[in-house]
């Protein structure tokens, strides 16, 4: 994710309990863990976004970006 903080709320109004976000400096990552009943979901934002989590969170908001193109046909 790209902002962990607003991500754990978002989360929390959908139910989930979370802890609190860990900088983990030698992944380049802030972590928080959510739980909801027996599941449990951990987020990742990346610290430097020129890192291999943040290399890949960009690359994955880039695919999930729908395309406002349209046709482009001449006539």
């Amino acid at each position: 994710v790209s902002d962990i903080e607003l991500a754990v709320e978002s989360y929390r109004t959908l139910g989930f309990i979370a802890a609190e976000v860990v900088r983990v400096p030698d992944q380049n990552v802030d972590i928080a863990a959510l739980r909801a009943d027996d599941s449990w979901i951990e987020l990742l934002a990346p610290i430097d976004h020129d890192s291999g989590i943040g290399d890949f969170s960009q690359r994955a908001a880039r695919a999930s970006t729908p395309s406002l193109g349209g046709s482009t046909a001449t006539t």
